[in-house]
């Protein structure tokens, strides 16, 4: 055997000879880029920009199907409706860990086929049965979709370059693992990587709650108190979609540019902030003030839906990043149950606590019986029109002294929707305080295929 052929057999090229592109290794090409080669656009594939659509419409079904929840319960009885509201939200807190490990270790594509197959049947039966036992049912399959949603915020992240995975996370917005007994019930270094991924958490459970008082008691008061027409109705809560939409892009373009979201998550709290205050302070004769009061809160809503997915796969560690997307949305979604329930308890507990005397300073003036006060305080305490109506003529109360007890129930309900809307000022303030004790929140620069993802 010749020199050259001992010398290719232990893998080294003759002297003189200049290599050859199909004799370097990829993978060491690939980690001797520059960061600037690593910065260019990358070409994306139309599969990629066709699987981020079909997340984005899927986010937008799931979406939606929330926020018809509002319009739904408006005639319902109030005793119900707390079932109604949560049966999603509950399925979403029991099956979402299990999802989120299994699509970490399996599959993800079948996972949400699957639970958005569960969705839409959901749907069907809610559009179609109008029985309050088979609303919650279809709601409870619904809740088979929203459970799948963590995964759909993680696709984009995944199938797209880094330096476009932020405009992707934009888009969604807008349109797990588990251990048991080894390291409980996430990995104990998810909070390891210095404060804001924790807080981050806080601030993604004070914005469940603020976004379902928003979803359901703006609703509910812009109903009793200031429009009862559906379309009316609808009209004045796009508003809060309309400057959602308009603004993310914006939020997302800032956030990009200054390579930060500490400035753009404290100003949407800000605003969040004074637009609770403001429904706080609203009267009986603010129906067109709530209007812009709504749209405060949704230019404030725009920063946390944008800012805080990416702070906390920011801040965990890269091998556990398809464990942040399911637990933030847990966070978000036990702020979403907890919201509702506390504040339903509050404001019927107000309410049927403020009606009594309500009604009888309004019409014990105009020599109104006890005995008929109390009917007409039984009658309101259902909110239901027609028991008001069968009340009043039962006991033969006229057109004038309705239209006063109507008056006084109206003030009573302002006056127990107001003590929710402090508590969510209250909240919205701790969310401002929670900011400001965040440390500046930087994306990590590229130094190799590692950081790539």
């Amino acid at each position: 055997m010749s020199d050259s052929s001992h010398i290719l057999a232990r893998g080294k090229r003759p002297a003189g000879r200049l290599p050859h592109t199909s004799d370097r290794d990829e993978s060491t090409e690939q980690f001797t880029q520059s960061p600037q080669t690593l910065m260019e656009d990358p070409v994306m594939s139309l599969r990629s920009l066709v699987t981020v659509f079909a997340s984005c419409l899927a986010y937008f079904s799931n979406q939606y199907s929330i926020s018809a929840v509002g319009d739904v319960m408006n005639d319902a009885d109030y005793r119900e409706v707390v079932w109604f509201v949560n049966a999603a939200s509950l399925v979403v807190m029991i099956s979402g860990p299990a999802i989120a490990y299994y699509g970490d270790v399996k599959t993800r594509k079948w996972l949400i086929l699957g639970g958005l197959l569960f969705g839409f049947l959901g749907q069907i039966i809610s559009g179609l049965l109008r029985v309050m036992n088979v609303l919650i049912a279809g709601q409870a399959m619904v809740g088979v979709a929203l459970a799948t949603q963590p995964l759909l915020v993680s696709i984009p992240i995944e199938v797209l370059p880094q330096n476009k995975r932020r405009y992707a996370q934009l888009a969604a917005n807008i349109a797990g693992e588990i251990w048991g007994t080894h390291t409980g019930l996430f990995n104990h270094r998810l909070f390891t990587t210095g404060r804001n991924f924790p807080i981050a958490l806080l601030l993604f459970f004070i914005e469940g709650i603020l976004f379902i008082v928003f979803l359901v008691w703006y609703n509910q008061e812009v109903y009793e108190l200031y429009e009862r027409d559906p379309l009316k109705q609808g009209l004045r809560f796009s508003v809060f979609y309309g400057a959602v939409t308009l603004l993310a892009p914006w939020v997302g373009k800032f956030c990009s540019r200054t390579k930060t979201v500490k400035p753009a998550l404290l100003t949407g709290n800000v605003f969040l902030l004074a637009g609770s205050a403001l429904m706080a302070s609203a009267m009986l004769n603010s129906g067109r003030a709530v209007i812009g009061y709504v749209a405060l809160v949704g230019v404030g809503m725009t920063a946390p839906l944008v800012t805080l997915m990416s702070t906390v796969h920011i801040s965990a560690p890269v091998d556990l990043i398809n464990t942040v997307a399911p637990l933030a949305t847990m966070m978000r979604t036990f702020g979403i149950v907890a919201g509702n329930v506390l504040s339903d308890i509050i404001v019927n507990t107000q309410f049927t606590a403020l009606l009594p005397s309500h009604l009888s300073a309004a019409l014990t003036p105009l020599g109104i019986s006890s005995g008929s006060i109390q009917a007409l305080v039984d009658a309101f305490s259902t909110r239901i029109t027609r028991d008001v109506k069968n009340a009043a003529v039962a006991e033969g109360i006229s057109e004038e002294v309705l239209q006063a007890a109507h008056a006084a129930s109206d003030k009573a309900q302002l006056d127990a929707f107001r003590v929710v809307w402090i508590a969510a000022t209250a909240l919205a303030a701790s969310a401002v305080i929670c900011c400001l004790c965040m440390a500046r929140v930087n994306p990590p620069e590229p130094s190799g295929p590692s950081e790539l993802g």
